[in-house]
């Protein structure tokens, strides 16, 4: 029985430090993240949720390079765009992305977005057609 209550007590420790950690990390703005490898930088691109993880993407416009925006569980990315953001959306914009690897041919490479300028919302049907465009104040 004492094995029992100690063996809880034990998980229930692990669980409140895991959820105070997420917390955290939930909070933390992108630049704050530690495992950032490099400078920040802007790109000029198109934001989308693909199949694969991690699933929300941005396309830098004018070249075939992707950025996936990662923690994948939780993207760490403005409240204005996470509400912008739907599967029948696409969001063009000016974006500070932070990386969390080094940039490598062929390669996806992964980022937070620290913030979106310049945010115009393209919204689709189920065909992928453009239905509406407008400007995300």
């Amino acid at each position: 029985m004492k094995t029992d209550i100690k063996a809880l007590l034990a998980a229930l420790s692990v669980a409140v430090c895991l959820s105070a950690t997420i917390s955290q990390a939930a909070t933390r703005k992108c630049k704050e993240d530690p495992t950032i490898v490099d400078k920040c930088f802007t790109v000029h691109g198109r934001m989308f949720f693909s199949n694969g993880t991690p699933s929300l993407r941005i396309l830098k416009l004018g070249s075939k390079r992707i950025l996936g925006v990662v923690p994948s569980e939780a993207e760490n990315i403005p409240e204005d765009i996470e509400k912008a953001m739907t599967p029948y959306r696409r969001l063009y914009a000016d974006f500070l992305v932070c990386p969390h690897t080094k940039e490598q041919e062929h390669t996806m490479q992964n980022v937070c977005v620290e913030s979106a300028t310049n945010v115009v919302i393209e919204e689709l049907d189920e065909t992928g057609k453009v239905t509406r465009s407008y400007r995300l104040k």
